[in-house]
């Protein structure tokens, strides 16, 4: 069997990225033939992942063959190229499905589609939602795939509630041989290079963009530190990359209390000092207005860290009752998003309320980060996610169409 994955590039430190070298790898060993095809900004840089690669890689052509690295997702010509070189038994996508228009060349008029669909067998999408709507253009595009799967029994729900759809679910994995609790001795050697020793550290793991609402976050720790000057609010994303969190921190008069753990610019750090990054915290809050899955959830639970989530999408699904819920606006609990869909808004006071009962309850926090990562282990390992695609690979629609 061959497969053709297309995603991410997977040098890139993005979730995407980290999914298509964790799942490919291993379908590797499990003797599937991989062409992989990358997309989205610049194939240069060191790939920050403890996985190796070791199948081929492509990166998208323009019409004539020429290599074309600065565009963003794809391009004209790039896919029909590559499936026609390769002919796959399955063509299968990674991606949000509002952007796989820049990746098919505007596949919602199917015309592109039908012509790639001629060099391989099977068509498989694999798509996160994260709100509670299904945009139009979304399932238009998600109907034109052979085997759906949804990363989330949230979206599984959503796609077949509001379209009729029906789709396979498997979920993200974490290598939890990789992300695990560290020693406490090492944990307080890495704090005490970070002067936390006497510290309650607040962490944040999120890429900076509207969608996780970081402001939120940062104003509810303006409004704890009055009280507690022994909380420390660390967050690892560029500060300058959505939000100008810089300035923002300036506004609240926070520029020393805020740490920012990745630089403005700054690619990317190895999966294993990303585990260090988790044990210097306490807790691990999230203020997201809609997640379709949340690889830093189950990183940081992994880990060994408690979760402080907003209540919305897939949130409780993978915490379960092993973590703190942060409550919507009450008097606006969604705001309109991209593409018209529902993001939650996270209460300012509530996440305030959520750090202070961690804070304040240390067996608590004992309790969810013990059971948190056994529940990760038993549900989100990459050995159990790979038996999922091997089972749909082997016995699915795909079984037929292979006998």
């Amino acid at each position: 069997m061959k497969l053709f994955w297309v995603s991410d590039s997977v040098n890139l430190p993005t979730g995407y990225a980290q999914v298509t070298r964790n799942i490919l790898y291993r379908l590797k060993i499990a003797g599937i033939e991989i062409e992989n095809m990358g997309f989205q900004f610049t194939p240069i840089g060191t790939i920050p992942s403890n996985v190796p690669v070791t199948y081929s890689v492509r990166w998208p052509l323009g019409p004539t063959g020429q290599n074309l690295w600065e565009e963003s997702y794809g391009n004209k010509g790039s896919m029909e190229h590559h499936v026609k070189d390769v002919k796959p038994d399955i063509l299968a996508i990674l991606c949000d499905s509002f952007m796989i228009k820049w990746l098919l060349d505007d596949v919602c008029g199917q015309k592109k589609y039908d012509k790639i669909k001629e060099y391989c067998k099977k068509t498989l999408f694999y798509f996160p939602f994260d709100s509670k709507d299904v945009y139009d253009k979304s399932a238009e595009v998600i109907s034109l795939f052979d085997i759906k799967v949804s990363m989330s029994k949230w979206g599984r729900i959503v796609l077949k509630e509001q379209t009729g759809i029906d789709s396979h679910y498997i979920p993200h994995g974490v290598d939890t041989n990789v992300y695990r609790p560290l020693p406490e001795y090492v944990k307080n050697a890495y704090r005490k290079q970070n002067k936390w020793e006497n510290k309650f550290v607040i962490g944040c793991v999120a890429k900076n963009q509207t969608r996780k609402m970081l402001p939120n976050l940062i104003q509810a720790y303006k409004n704890l530190l009055e009280s507690h000057k022994d909380m420390v609010l660390f967050m690892h994303c560029n500060p300058t990359e959505g939000w100008d969190l810089v300035d923002y921190v300036k506004r609240l008069g926070l520029e020393k209390k805020v740490v920012f753990g990745v630089k403005a610019g700054e690619f990317g750090i190895h999966e294993d000092k990303m585990n260090v990054v988790y044990n210097l915290m306490d807790v691990h809050v999230l203020p997201t207005t809609g997640e379709g899955f949340g690889l830093p959830i189950i990183e940081s639970m992994a880990a060994g860290v408690p979760n402080i989530v907003t209540d919305y999408t897939t949130a409780r699904e993978i915490i379960g009752n092993n973590g703190e819920y942060i409550k919507l606006c009450n008097e606006m609990p969604y705001v309109i998003g991209q593409l018209n869909t529902h993001r939650a808004l996270p209460s300012v006071p509530d996440i305030e309320k959520k750090i202070l009962k961690l804070y304040n309850n240390e067996s608590l926090r004992k309790k969810y980060s013990k059971r948190g990562r056994e529940q990760i282990i038993e549900n989100y390992n990459w050995e159990k996610i790979i038996r999922a695609w091997l089972e749909l690979f082997e016995y699915g629609e795909i079984k037929e169409h292979f006998a």
